[in-house]
């Protein structure tokens, strides 16, 4: 009996672990620029320390929305552009080009793995950058 109480608990506290949700595209609306979500090739999600889901439409108003929120975050979420899955903000790796523009128009696209973001670069010219170098780039959609 107390074998089944404990693995009941523990299924309960990991039912409570908040994670990103699918984003609706053509449904939601972004948490920044209150824009529909069109595009899942572009979507990022934050899920605040409350475990409060954020749909963002793009990169870019993922990193104005953390920058501009009193919130504290849990985690950070973007679109893999090659899968369109959603994956960790802090290990994507992001293109930043002109060439392949993005709904907020900064041109940034994330992917899963430098391989990945290599391949894109090379077919739309640009630069790679980590979440960090993203950050500190300075880029906005203001």
């Amino acid at each position: 009996m107390r074998r089944t109480s404990l693995v009941l608990i523990a299924v309960a506290l990991s039912a409570c672990s908040v994670g990103p949700r699918p984003i609706r595209y053509g449904e939601d609306e972004c948490a920044h620029c209150r824009m529909r979500i069109m595009d899942p090739r572009f979507g990022a999600e934050a899920v605040t320390a409350k475990g409060r889901q954020m749909p963002m439409d793009s990169v870019e108003c993922l990193l104005d929305w953390v920058a501009e929120s009193d919130e504290g975050m849990r985690s950070l979420w973007v679109t893999d552009y090659s899968s369109k899955q959603l994956i960790a903000a802090e290990t994507a790796i992001y293109l930043e080009s002109e060439h392949l523009p993005s709904p907020m128009g900064a041109g940034v696209s994330a992917y899963a793995t430098r391989e990945l973001a290599e391949q894109a670069l090379r077919d739309y010219p640009g630069r790679l950058l980590d979440w960090t170098e993203l950050k500190a780039s300075g880029l906005s959609v203001k």
